[in-house]
């Protein structure tokens, strides 16, 4: 179903045009200072739009749009065309990969700061859906084309997270062809540590995001119990520790030499 998201005004300027390919808008919009919308100091650390100066924000203000989406709308499909860039500003999405009759995998879960997507990269490579109240950051070509002439390291900032997705994605699916469970799950929460970039390379770290048993089930292609008997065997080697919906990566390196296949699993593991 397709999303509508909410429009509303960002840095308490009047928002951009509608965006292509995005739902149309419902709600009020907001006002207030200028300023980012909704965003933790982590978040505008982590995002392309942290190399605007503060004091200029107000003066391309009115070039970007910002929409709000509820748990479960799609913010969009997998094939349709990138009208605009994505950035989100605070919550979860979770984005889907469908292939052929396969099941969908759950490529990862983006959080605040995160880019979703980029503007004239043709089609989207994937599905993007709340998992719970998000605002998103629409930035129209024109908008990021202005930006980039000011700001020339915007345009690397957004080929580098967009590669960075593409490469999750062809490593995924590779590791669905042939590989172990237990390898594949390695290789996932190394990826998950990569693509948030959590921690010093060989010290004890918590991947940032919520991850249920069934989440990870969906981004290896495997069931709920095949994962949960992985899951404790890494446990009790002292590998991860899970602290309800979020997980600790205790020993990087071994993870990383499980996900390579040169550190063997336990032998009665999938």
């Amino acid at each position: 179903m397709p999303a509508s998201g909410v429009q509303r005004r960002v840095f308490g300027l009047t928002p951009a045009p509608e965006a292509p390919g995005a739902g149309g808008p419902r709600g009020a919009a907001s006002s207030g200072e200028p300023r980012c919308v909704g965003c933790s100091q982590e978040a505008r650390a982590r995002c392309i739009l942290s190399a605007i100066p503060p004091e200029v924000i107000p003066e391309f203000a009115p070039l970007f749009c910002a929409r709000e989406y509820d748990e479960g709308e799609e913010l969009f499909a997998q094939g349709a065309h990138t009208g605009c860039t994505w950035i989100l500003c605070s919550g979860l999405v979770k984005l889907w990969v469908y292939h052929g009759a396969n099941p969908p995998l759950l490529l990862g879960i983006a959080r605040a700061g995160d880019l979703l997507d980029v503007a004239g990269a043709g089609q989207h490579p994937y599905s993007a859906r709340a998992a719970g109240p998000v605002v998103v950051t629409l930035l129209p070509p024109g908008a990021q084309q202005a930006l980039a002439r000011r700001w020339p390291e915007l345009t690397a900032r957004m080929s580098e997270r967009s590669g960075q997705a593409c490469r999750i994605l062809v490593e995924r699916l590779a590791h669905l062809a042939g590989s172990r469970l237990y390898t594949r799950v390695a290789g996932l929460l190394v990826q998950l540590l990569s693509w948030h970039g959590r921690g010093p390379e060989n010290e004890a770290v918590e991947i940032p995001v919520p991850l249920t048993q069934g989440d990870l089930a969906l981004m290896v292609g495997a069931s709920r119990q095949a994962v949960g008997t992985v899951l404790r065997e890494m446990e009790v080697q002292r590998v991860i520790v899970r602290r309800g919906r979020y997980v600790r990566v205790l020993r990087p390196e071994q993870l990383r030499a499980l996900a390579r296949g040169e550190s063997e699993p336990p032998p009665e593991t999938p």
